[in-house]
């Protein structure tokens, strides 16, 4: 007789399996290719001898599945192992959730919001979004897996998986330093836990250190240059693109060029008439032709620029920033998902607003009761920390989720675009969240204690 966790892991595995061959057969014509996808086409086209010839300006995650998978031109095999890359992640966090006693409905939630459309639209786009949606639920899983069983090879598995996810999304190469601090940090309140929180700690960053710095000093000894990608430079003047005239007269030329290519764009037909494009296309053709550089020193030239800008117009950098992070929390849902109907988008738009709200309000509350606990005095806090103590075990895989989420988001917001493409490949997480907070706070505001 199967175990409660293994029964339902086995029910949540068969709604996973039959959402999978739904989502195959109405998605026939995936995987659909995009603008970006040809810049990862051209990565992968550079790794089929083995080798990479050139510094290329994306990381070689997403390239190196389209060689594996045969797939450099779309094909249904890369569709399919894309969408069980997704499931799978889908499964190993439901698994979880199961295993830490999570009582079944809310894992049925938790499956409702993973598997409706516009989570899983991103399955059918030959783009990075699923493999890291997959590399961080990943991580994740094993994180809080090797953390509540004491388990060092989980652990290493989450190390290497989150090392991974930088190689497919640059938005990751500081995530090991985010999360090596915050388990540190969690030694002042897991005391009876420091040594497994020092083998995780430790594992992520040798994990990344070695992954990352390994492929930096690839590039640096075969092109020049240290570090994964040298595209910071570029992706910075995404929010640099208000000020350009704020740059100084020694960039006088340069300075013309930009102004009037942004203008051009944001006039331009089916354009999204923000300028925030204004850089690629010709535009780098004539960069390239008036400062004579090219490839990683024109981009280590445009992060010179950007900075000066940012320096003279900081302000307006805070303001671009905040600006991002209200268009990062948009729905990002796409075609596929809408089977060209705007009721359905309007539909996924509402659900996708009370989601986002629902997490937000988690979160307020949460904090509100830590805030309680550190500034109240001692008799106050003493009775509600007895009321929560039983639900401390959920703690860590909650902040280590938040702290994840909103490292995603500033990292994409404060340095690149911060589109609400970005934030998809932690959605995972941002379900797990709030699933676990409306648990334990349903609990809370159950418990016979609270109505003392």
């Amino acid at each position: 007789m199967p175990t409660k966790p293994a029964r339902w892991n086995l029910v949540s595995l068969v709604i996973i399996i039959t959402c999978g061959l739904f989502y195959l057969v109405i998605w026939n014509n995936a995987p659909l290719v995009t603008n970006d996808t040809g810049s990862y086409v051209e990565f992968a086209r550079d790794l089929q001898d083995g080798k990479i010839d050139a510094l290329q300006g994306r990381t070689p995650g997403y390239p190196l599945l389209l060689v594996i998978a045969n797939s450099i031109e779309p094909t249904q095999r890369l569709f399919i192992i894309q969408l069980v890359l997704y499931l799978l992640s889908v499964f190993l966090l439901t698994v979880f959730l199961n295993d830490a006693g999570l009582p079944y409905p809310y894992t049925l939630l938790f499956l409702t919001f993973c598997l409706i459309p516009p989570s899983v639209g991103n399955t059918a786009y030959m783009l990075t979004e699923t493999l890291c949606i997959f590399f961080i639920a990943t991580g994740s899983f094993a994180l809080f897996w090797g953390l509540k069983n004491n388990n060092r090879f989980t652990l290493a598995v989450s190390g290497i998986a989150f090392a991974c996810s930088a190689l497919v999304r640059p938005t990751y190469q500081l995530l090991f330093v985010m999360l090596t601090a915050l388990l540190f940090l969690a030694f002042w309140v897991f005391r009876d836990a420091r040594k497994k929180l020092a083998v995780a700690a430790l594992s992520i960053f040798l994990a990344s250190v070695i992954i990352l710095g390994g492929y930096s000093l690839y590039n640096r000894q075969h092109f020049g240059y240290f570090g994964t990608t040298p595209m910071l430079g570029m992706n910075l003047s995404n929010r640099t693109v208000r000020v350009i005239e704020r740059l100084p007269d020694q960039y006088k030329d340069v300075r013309e060029l930009l102004i009037a290519s942004r203008d051009q764009e944001l006039v331009k037909r089916n354009s999204s008439h923000t300028g925030l494009t204004y850089l690629w296309g010709s535009t780098l053709t004539d960069l390239e032709r008036i400062t004579g550089l090219s490839g990683k020193d024109l981009s280590n030239y445009m992060l010179t620029l950007n900075l000066t800008l940012i320096r003279e117009a900081p302000l307006e950098y805070v303001v671009e920033v905040s600006r991002a992070m209200a268009t990062y929390w948009m729905p990002a849902s796409t075609e596929v998902s809408n089977f060209d109907s705007s009721m359905l988008q309007f539909l996924w738009m509402l659900v996708h607003f009370v989601t986002v709200f629902a997490f937000f309000v988690i979160l307020f509350i949460t904090f509100g009761i830590a805030f309680i606990l550190w500034r109240f005095p001692f008799e106050a806090r003493d009775s509600l920390y007895r009321l929560i103590k039983p639900y401390r075990g959920w703690l860590l895989p909650f902040l280590i989720s938040v702290s994840i989420i909103f490292y995603t988001m500033l990292i994409s917001t404060m340095m690149d675009v911060g589109n609400p493409r970005f934030r998809t490949s932690t959605d995972l997480l941002m379900f797990l969240v709030i699933v676990v907070g409306a648990y334990v706070l349903n609990q809370l505001s159950s418990s016979p204690k609270s109505s003392e």
